[in-house]
């Protein structure tokens, strides 16, 4: 493996002079512009071994190196080619990345027209107020039947608005969410950790979300307390958006249940619902990315199943823990656990695959 050393691999030669002079004819790629700091680590690793380490070589070739003590305290090493493994690692990350930035891209590319596209229909749902329809609207006065017909044409109007608005704010979600996908599975999210209420985040969620459940004639209850944790209140905010959007979506009778409990150094939230459940062989799969419980679902309820996935692992940034019980046709239960005060960094790394 180490041509630009083998003639320094003989015995008697000392590890350090090794090292010294590998490095010196450019054995290691990976100590280039920065020499003596990596050969007093590459030294201070083989006096001390632990855990194995992944080495470079100059013909490009990866070897992982495990030493060890002997009773003796000699050094026993192993080299390990793994080159094939790492190129096929490293060709997977590059098309990670490409995938990541071809999402993050194309999301952009489809988000700005279609914010547009929903401003100009939100004048159509506000007809009256088009200056050329309300010189019409004068114009026309109160002759009748003109003006039965008007109104009633300015009445489709708003309603094939409404539809086309339901529509673009759905496609809007679902881009939304490829867009957070992208992110976390980027690998680096920055949470903005502050103190937070999450008695009052909760309950001021249920007050917003009241209406939808009572559109589709359900009850939503919220009970909670004060409590006080520590978090990114827009990204736990959409956490539990999300945990009560999907049991209000999944309900067709019944109720919606919010429960907000603590102990002394944690804190946990029930999403509780009435709705159609989850089959026993889709709970381990509910929270994997564009995961739904069966193709039926999906056509009768849309979505891109991205939200589990992403509220898990926003969740388990914050370095808490979702959990799943559900009986099929009986309703569903996710219970979010999370820790108190604990001051953690306010920048965190997301390693997500």
């Amino acid at each position: 493996y180490y041509r630009e050393s083998a003639d320094l691999l003989v015995p008697g030669t000392s590890f350090s002079h090794i090292i010294r002079e590998g490095v010196a004819r450019g054995q290691y790629p990976e100590a280039a512009g920065r020499e003596e700091e990596w050969i007093e680590e590459r030294l201070a690793n083989h006096a001390n071994p632990s855990d194995p380490i992944e080495q470079q070589l100059a013909n490009g070739r990866w070897l992982k190196v495990a030493e060890s003590k002997t009773v003796d305290n000699y050094t026993v090493g192993f080299r390990v080619d793994i080159t094939e493994l790492k190129l096929a690692l490293m060709r997977a990350e590059a098309a990670s990345a490409a995938k990541t930035d071809f999402l993050n891209n194309i999301s952009h590319e489809f988000r700005t027209p279609l914010s547009i596209v929903l401003g100009y229909v939100a004048f159509l749902r506000n007809v009256a107020i088009l200056p050329k329809f309300k010189e019409l609207s004068e114009a026309v006065g109160d002759v009748q039947p003109i003006r039965a017909k008007l109104d009633a044409f300015a009445q489709e109007i708003v309603s094939q608005a409404e539809k086309t608005d339901r529509s673009g704010k759905h496609l809007m979600g679902l881009i939304n969410s490829v867009l957070d996908w992208s992110t976390l599975s980027g690998g680096h999210v920055e949470l903005s950790v502050a103190e937070l209420d999450l008695n009052k985040l909760l309950d001021s969620l249920c007050d917003e979300m009241a209406d939808s459940a009572q559109k589709k004639g359900l009850q939503l209850i919220y009970s909670g307390q004060e409590c006080i944790v520590d978090g990114d209140e827009l990204r736990l905010r959409q956490v539990f958006i999300n945990l009560i959007s999907n049991a209000i979506k999944f309900t067709d009778k019944g109720y919606v249940r919010v429960e907000l409990d603590q102990s002394e150094d944690s804190v946990v939230v029930g999403v509780e619902d009435t709705g159609i459940g989850i089959p026993r062989d889709r709970r381990t799969t509910i929270f994997e990315r564009f995961a739904q419980a069966d193709s039926s679902t999906k056509r009768k309820y849309g979505g891109a199943g991205l939200g589990l996935a992403i509220s898990k692992n926003l969740v388990e940034l914050h370095h808490g823990d979702v959990i799943l019980e559900s009986s099929e046709g009986a309703g569903s239960k996710f219970t979010v656990t999370l820790p108190k005060l604990r001051n953690y960094a306010v920048q965190v790394t997301a390693d997500a695959a």
